[in-house]
């Protein structure tokens, strides 16, 4: 079994890219070969991998590309969170699908098994070594924006281990707590340009918050879900956001972070729509300054109904980076048992 590497610019780290169908779907027994492919990777000096695609070309006639994300949790053992998304790696399993022979060009549409909605990309640029992207977020069925929230209420007061702060919880392309950085104690010393140790504290503070967000909806800790989010109504026009990432800060935002930002800047009441009209944000647009540069999204509600029918994000570039041997497929194994008996 071979996997492909890629880099999509402006993630925390590579993403590995498997053919789903050489590993089992079961969760325990997926769980479990992913463990051992874990193991390959670190022999091999790749642990910094933290990302990982599971792809098939789909049997639906609508779609092109089933994908499935996997979050390696570092540890002895790792664990693995399959309860999420992740853009970036998703612009790995594009241009590895293309260089495996699955799609012929131009869009795409990717189903995403374990969610309500899917992906459509449309390629800017096609190159066998890179690629690049405009990526939209489809939620199915059209869901009302109130939908999108994980508590009845679109802030939500929530204690955590310095006290309490006010918070959204929202699902969108991924779950995220988003927090307004005045009610955060570390963030009131700016968000981009505080220094180490400020900015240790600031993710000291937003951890925890985030425990308590996954406490509050009944999942681990431990889990790489919700994601978190600070944000900041700065320059005329402009958010500013600090992002966590698996295991520390997002070196800019997670592309299905700016979705799910997008999505709730449109929900009104929430923590992202005060601090979009507060800043002037048009509605439908965001510019989002993060440690990493800025990203744009756009968003588009069906006319005359608060459904939302998409957010996109365009010029999302991810690079090949090589393929490394994983051994034998569990399957293949498993097989091979087999036939000896």
């Amino acid at each position: 079994m071979l996997g492909a590497v890629t880099y999509s610019e402006g993630s925390p780290c590579p993403a590995l890219v498997l053919d789903a169908r050489q590993l089992p779907s079961a969760k325990d027994a997926l769980v479990q070969a992913l463990g051992g492919v874990w193991r390959r990777l670190e022999h091999l000096g790749a642990a910094r991998i933290l990302k990982i695609a599971l792809i098939a070309p789909s049997p639906d006639p609508a779609a092109e590309l089933d994908y499935r994300f996997v979050q390696v949790l570092p540890g002895r053992p790792p664990e693995f969170d399959l309860r999420g998304t992740c853009g970036h790696a998703l612009l790995g399993a594009l241009l590895t699908a293309r260089r495996w022979g699955w799609l012929a060009g131009g869009r795409i549409a990717v189903n995403l098994p374990d969610t309500a909605g899917r992906f459509v990309c449309e390629p800017e640029e096609a190159g066998r070594w890179s690629a690049s992207y405009t990526v939209a977020f489809a939620p199915g069925p059209l869901p009302a924006l109130r939908q999108m929230l994980l508590t009845p209420e679109p802030v939500t007061r929530l204690a955590y281990g310095r006290g309490t702060v006010e918070v959204s919880l929202v699902a969108a392309g991924n779950p995220y707590v988003f927090v307004d950085a005045r009610g955060l104690r570390s963030a009131r010393h700016g968000l981009l340009t505080g220094r180490d140790d400020v900015l240790g504290r600031l993710r000291e503070e937003l951890e925890a918050v985030r425990a308590a967000a996954a406490t509050r909806l009944g999942w681990s800790e431990q889990g790489a879900f919700p994601k978190a989010a600070v944000v900041h109504a700065s320059a005329r026009g402009r958010l500013t956001v600090r992002a966590l990432s698996v295991p520390s800060w997002h070196p800019t935002m997670a592309l299905t972070g700016l979705v799910c930002l997008m999505a709730a800047s449109l929900i009104e009441g929430t923590v992202p729509y005060r601090l979009a009209r507060r800043s002037g944000c048009l509605p439908g647009e965001l510019v989002v300054d993060t440690a990493g540069g800025p990203l744009r999204a756009a968003a588009l509600v069906v006319a005359g109904t608060d459904r939302l029918a998409w957010v996109r994000v365009p010029g999302k570039r991810v690079q090949h980076w090589g393929e490394i041997p994983l051994g034998p497929s569990p399957l293949s194994a498993a097989g091979a048992r087999h036939a000896r008996l």
